[in-house]
């Protein structure tokens, strides 16, 4: 029977729920907000790189791109927010190298 290692230090893989280590400078989280339908037309850009403190919340991060495009505020309480796939409160704690998509209210008749 081969005899087998155990891996030194923690695990690359994940625990379930978790999110794997990533590269980030001390103290600043980097991610990249995509603006989706006319949110594109209300900023002027489709895709927006943001740098924000260590454990700031998207809530914090939205307070930020409102400051940058004072335009998107009018939505503020009807804007839509994912990071990733999965839609998320603006009390989740983002993390280096997430990927945010707001999208606007949606109206149907």
């Amino acid at each position: 029977m081969p005899e087998t290692t155990p891996p030194i230090g923690p695990s690359s893989a994940p625990a379930p729920g978790q999110r794997a280590a990533t590269s980030q400078p001390p103290g600043e989280v980097h991610v990249r907000v995509l603006l989706h339908s006319y949110f594109k037309d209300l900023a002027g850009c489709a895709t927006a790189l943001e740098a924000v403190a260590a454990g700031s919340t998207l809530g914090q991060l939205l307070a930020q791109l409102y400051r940058r495009f004072p335009q998107l505020a009018a939505f503020e309480r009807s804007t839509l927010l994912a990071v990733g796939v999965d839609y998320q409160t603006r009390d989740y704690v983002l993390a280096h190298g997430d990927e945010v998509s707001l999208f606007p209210p949606v109206q149907g008749g």
